[in-house]
This record gives C-alpha cells, structure tokens and sequence, in this order.
C-alpha cells in the first residue's frame, strides 16, 4: 500500500479485530504466509497493483488463490 499511513489503519484495524476475537496467532501466521506468497509471486503482486484490472476480479483472484489456505477473519480483511 503506498500510503503508509493508510497501511497503518488497517492493519491496527486487523490486530485489535483479531486480539478481541481471540485469533491474533491465526491471523499473525496468515499475514506470513500472504507475505510468503507475494515475496515468492511477483505475478500476483503485479495483479493486485494493476489499475487495469477491476477490483472485483481482483477479489475473484484473492479468494480462489487464499480461501482454503487462510482463516476466515484474515480472508474477510483482505476481500
């Protein structure tokens, strides 16, 4: 995300979701292993900073490549 600041929100968003759920662990492995992916697959990182291609492909991508490989909470973040 360009804007640090912006990051920033989201992801103190994320950490309070997760701690008051119960699943910072879960979503601390699933922020590793998205971080894993997209150091492995600059093709996908391309994707997602696309402005050609629109955001609700864009979300198509994001589920098919984690749905099965992410929690529930870390899935509705990032979608």
């Amino acid at each position: 995300m360009p804007n640090a600041r912006l990051a920033g929100r989201y992801a103190k968003s994320l950490l309070d979701l997760a701690t008051e759920q119960g699943q910072l662990e879960a979503v601390y492995a699933d922020m590793k292993y998205l971080h894993a992916v997209c150091q492995a697959s600059s093709e996908l990182v391309n994707v997602l900073r696309s402005p050609i291609i629109k955001a609700d492909q864009k979300n198509s991508i994001l589920t098919e490549v984690f749905k099965s490989k992410v929690g529930m909470l870390s899935n509705s973040f990032m979608i």
